[in-house]
């Protein structure tokens, strides 16, 4: 099984263009073995050969391997921190360097839930009197281009809005046949774009083209990598963010022991990290 396994992942990365060779081994055999299943074969050797023969099984695997399952405003509690404490003090420390622009990464963003639902919240602060000319950059990535065509089409079932609050509910969504749309105000403020964290020679999104971030928003992306990998994606998020910015990773997740002191904790409840 071992060597069939080593023949998908490098079918993957000649022909998917993705590596997965370091993420975590277990959850890579489940859900290879969930593919193995829906196609209804006997074994890895099997799938292999599949693989070999049906290029779209290609983008199947992939997006399983992904797994997007994301809400809005997911983990409200994170969000609140983020909208009363986070942004006001990037505001603060922006306005004190002669800036009037923030920019803000949403790693692993699946079909867009979670930038927008950072839009919102920046969109209404941005509306305050000295903000006014402000610029807002957000910037949302994923390794499954498929969720990312989901999120540009911004049209989600209601089961994802249950933590969407009343009122940016009926400002910001209108209902699309069994779907609610959001408004352009809010999908305008976000540019999605490919990108691979595991890939060691780009630090950050093609498309940022230059300068420091904010806010990385990587939340329950590096839980599937194994530890080398982990080590290595937290020293480019590091890189990839400004003095004072900010980082929020996962639940169940937390920062290697060498990039942990290069960070101070903002929330003991919630891992928010300011960079030193």
């Amino acid at each position: 099984m071992e060597n069939d396994i080593d023949k998908i992942l490098s079918l993957l990365r000649e022909f998917g263009h993705i590596d997965f060779k370091d993420y975590r081994r277990e959850m890579l055999l489940r859900r290879v073995q969930s593919r193995v299943n829906a196609n209804e074969l006997n074994d890895f050797h099997e799938y292999a050969d599949m693989l070999e023969k049906d290029p779209d099984e290609y983008n199947k695997l992939i997006n399983t391997i992904a797994i997007n399952v994301s809400s809005f405003f997911r983990d409200p509690y994170v969000f609140e921190i983020i909208v009363n404490r986070v942004l006001p003090e990037i505001l603060e420390l922006k306005k004190k360097q002669g800036s009037r622009e923030i920019r803000i990464w949403s790693a692993g963003c699946a079909a867009g839930e979670e930038p927008y639902s950072i839009a919102m919240q920046v969109h209404d602060l941005l509306l305050q009197e000295e903000y006014a000319d402000w610029n807002a950059y957000i910037f949302a990535t994923d390794i499954d281009k498929k969720v990312i065509a989901d999120a540009l089409k911004a049209e989600y079932k209601k089961e994802s809005l249950e933590n969407v609050k009343l009122g940016d509910f009926e400002r910001f969504f209108v209902q699309h046949h069994d779907k609610y749309k959001l408004s352009n105000d809010i999908t305008n403020m976000v540019n999605f774009s490919y990108h691979d964290l595991s890939d060691k020679k780009s630090i950050t999104p093609t498309v940022s083209i230059f300068g420091s971030f904010d806010l990385v928003l990587c939340r329950n992306v590096v839980i599937y990598f194994n530890r080398e990998l982990q080590k290595k994606v937290f020293e480019l998020i590091y890189r990839s963010i400004g003095k004072g910015g900010f980082l929020v990773l996962g639940e169940s997740e937390s920062l290697d022991n060498e990039t942990a002191p290069k960070f101070i904790t903002n929330d003991n409840h919630i891992n928010i990290y300011e960079k030193l």
